[in-house]
């Protein structure tokens, strides 16, 4: 394993010989970042048959001045830079969110609290991988300007573009990784209704130019000719099945970014077994504590090294009843 994690300065850091821990800041900490009346709408109640207590937010949805404190509360200790501007994006990304979800089901977190730890700083979490991963060379970091001046043109083509989210849903981790990063972007979800509501977000949103969305399923893809350096998928599909969906669309030396709420021994296994197959090399496992105790994040990241020894794209459908 490559551990390629640097300490913050008020979180904390474990490494072992195989994966990384980060760790929030412990919940007194956190919240005594904040002024004393946004404390105050943060409670604490009982988590019932769960083995932990639940924090709560006070209201049916953040105030811009909330959402932006806490943000920035919760992911100080990751040294990931965020202007006004992107966090004044994020917020009205999540207010279109909130609105939206009320005629349409687009996530079944509706908690404020919730919604912006499980989704927002858990996009973080993705953000913070990419930049350690550019620290050490193994992506190169383009300009914001410079890439979404061409981006455009490059999408409308289906050739290169920065990144492609798998799975996007909501747009998470897309939405925000594209405004945190200024990278030029596919967000793919086969689902027409969600991809059409992330759709109308990019128009809100102004990434119009640089990011674009697509309901086709992910095998088909490959045959509009996209090609990409990075894929993000977050809680969309075994990795090894994502291994094989990321194969026939990354770069030489591309990496498949992967986001996963629950990791077993045997999953990480069986795509080290798939990754054979399709060009793949293993090149980290970290684990990221979400705060509040809301439990942990693992982004596990391969590296494709060499052409497939099977024809990738296989037939729809048989990378998820007939894996490799």
């Amino acid at each position: 394993m490559v551990a390629f994690s640097t300490q913050s300065p008020t979180g904390s850091l474990r490494t072992s010989s195989f994966t990384t821990v980060h760790e929030a800041p412990v919940p007194p900490q956190t919240l005594s970042l904040l002024p004393d009346d946004v404390q105050a709408r943060i409670t604490l109640r009982d988590g019932g048959s769960s083995e932990r207590c639940v924090y709560t937010y006070a209201g049916k949805s953040f105030s811009e001045d909330d959402f932006k404190q806490l943000f920035l509360a919760f992911t100080e200790p990751f040294n990931v830079p965020v202007s006004n501007a992107q966090i004044t994006a994020l917020y009205k990304h999540y207010s279109l969110l909130v609105e939206t979800n009320k005629s349409i089901n687009l996530t079944r977190i509706t908690e404020p609290l919730a919604a912006l730890i499980l989704h927002y700083v858990d996009s973080l979490f993705v953000v913070h991988a990419h930049n350690t991963l550019c620290a050490t060379g193994m992506i190169v970091r383009g300009t914001a300007g410079s890439e979404a001046s061409s981006a455009l043109q490059q999408i409308s083509h289906g050739s290169l573009v920065s990144f492609i989210d798998l799975g996007t849903g909501a747009g998470f981790p897309g939405i925000p990784f594209a405004l945190l990063t200024g990278k030029s972007g596919l967000l793919v979800d086969s689902v027409k209704k969600k991809i059409a509501c992330v759709s109308s977000f990019i128009d809100a949103l102004d990434l119009s130019s640089s990011v674009t969305t697509s309901s086709m399923r992910f095998e088909d893809l490959p045959s509009l000719g996209y090609k990409t350096p990075l894929i993000i998928a977050r809680a969309v599909a075994p990795i090894r099945t994502l291994l094989e969906y990321a194969a026939p669309l990354l770069t030489r030396n591309g990496i498949l970014l992967c986001s996963k709420s629950q990791q077993c021994e045997q999953e990480l296994l069986d795509a080290k077994t798939a990754a054979k197959l399709c060009g793949f090399e293993f090149v980290s496992r970290e684990t990221y504590e979400l705060p509040l105790e809301f439990g942990y994040r693992e982004i596990v990241v391969f590296q494709k090294c060499k052409p497939a020894t099977i024809k990738l794209p296989r037939k729809v459908g048989m990378a998820v009843h007939k894996p490799l």
